[in-house]
């Protein structure tokens, strides 16, 4: 059987966000038995960081991996990568279910809430989630 493929969304640019999408690589690969692609792993260090080159590689890249996943795991923090709400519109366009761990403090913009298969509040509740059935766990708190 062929293992599932998760496009793992989440800042990666300060010591926190490096912790967190860190434990979410190790969960969703070791504890869950999936594919995961992170994109903080695949920077393309060959060319040089901002060039337009760069760019094209890296935007390529995460767009080809994000069309070919099975599923989006999405880390919202309360320094949010504007990167990662792109890539959840562009997933949820593309019809791939989308789970979304929130740790942030910030009440979630009713697009991030209603294009969402699955909320977590806690890592708790992203253990405890079942991934083979991907049932609706709706968002029920306040939106803007």
């Amino acid at each position: 059987m062929e293992k599932r493929r998760v496009y793992l969304a989440s800042g990666f640019f300060n010591e926190y966000q490096n912790a967190q999408v860190s434990k979410a690589e190790r969960f969703l690969r070791d504890e869950k038995g999936f594919e995961v692609f992170s994109p903080r792993e695949h920077q393309n260090p060959e060319v040089p960081f901002g060039t337009k080159e760069w760019r094209e590689l890296t935007f390529d890249n995460d767009v080809r991996h994000i069309d070919s996943c099975d599923f989006v795991f999405a880390i919202l923090d309360d320094d949010m990568d504007e990167g990662v709400l792109w890539e959840l519109g562009y997933a949820f366009a593309n019809g791939k279910p989308i789970v979304i761990l929130d740790l942030s403090d910030k009440v979630i913009n009713l697009m991030v809430s209603d294009s969402l298969t699955a909320y977590f509040g806690s890592w708790e509740e992203a253990y405890l989630y079942d991934y083979s059935t991907m049932k609706h766990k709706p968002y029920n708190g306040e939106v803007i």
